[in-house]
């Protein structure tokens, strides 16, 4: 399930329009756009053979199995979902490079994290669970006055031109103090250019099963 997650973030940059996501990114928190995309892009993919539900019980996707066929491989009529044993839950947080610039964000987004995967426990613990945090970066600083489309351009500004690969292993570093290492997958999304401004969308899928 984790390969299928991965692949499925590292190309969806293209499930958008050209620049979309970069507008998306930087004018509100992207979670709910990349939320969306990802779980269409599970539901159809043939490698995917469980049932995509977006906000499941108050969880952003679910993956449901699929008891559409009997044994003898004939569609049933009735009751084809198992809605009560979902294989796998998604929950996705959305923030800027910048947040974890400081220890106050650190904190939050920590937080945040741990809250959801506490969350998903609950309802089973045998089930895979995946928390994915967000993080949208950009090459070139906000210049003042700011745009009023942007949102949190002085956060955006904290890390605004740092080395991408510097600001993924330092985010990294901070999961890893909260995660399992092994259980963290990082990648970058290019999402593109808005208000001249490019923009890369980090992303860290942490397995917390």
């Amino acid at each position: 399930m984790m390969k299928l997650i991965i692949d499925a973030l590292n190309a969806i940059g293209s499930d958008f329009l050209q620049n979309e996501l970069a507008y998306l990114a930087l004018t509100s928190k992207v979670e709910m756009p990349v939320r969306d995309k990802l779980a269409y892009k599970l539901h159809s993919n043939p490698s995917c053979k469980e049932i995509v539900a977006r906000e499941w019980k108050r969880v952003d996707i679910a993956l449901l199995e699929d008891k559409s066929k009997d044994l003898k491989g004939n569609t049933k009529a009735y009751s084809w979902i198992d809605n009560t044993n979902p294989k796998a839950l998604i929950e996705l947080k959305a923030m800027y490079t910048g947040d974890f610039n400081l220890e106050k964000g650190t904190n939050q987004y920590i937080d945040a994290l741990k809250v959801d995967s506490s969350s998903m426990e609950i309802i089973g613990n045998e089930i895979a669970n995946y928390n994915i945090l967000l993080a949208t970066h950009i090459e070139d600083e906000v210049e003042s006055p700011y745009p009023p489309q942007i949102k949190y351009p002085s956060i955006a500004n904290r890390t605004a031109g740092n080395n991408i690969e510097e600001v993924i292993n330092d985010i990294s570093g901070e999961l890893e103090e909260h995660f399992e290492k092994e259980s963290i997958t990082p990648g970058v999304i290019d999402a593109g250019e808005a208000f001249g401004l490019k923009v890369k969308l980090m992303f860290w899928v942490i397995e917390t099963k």
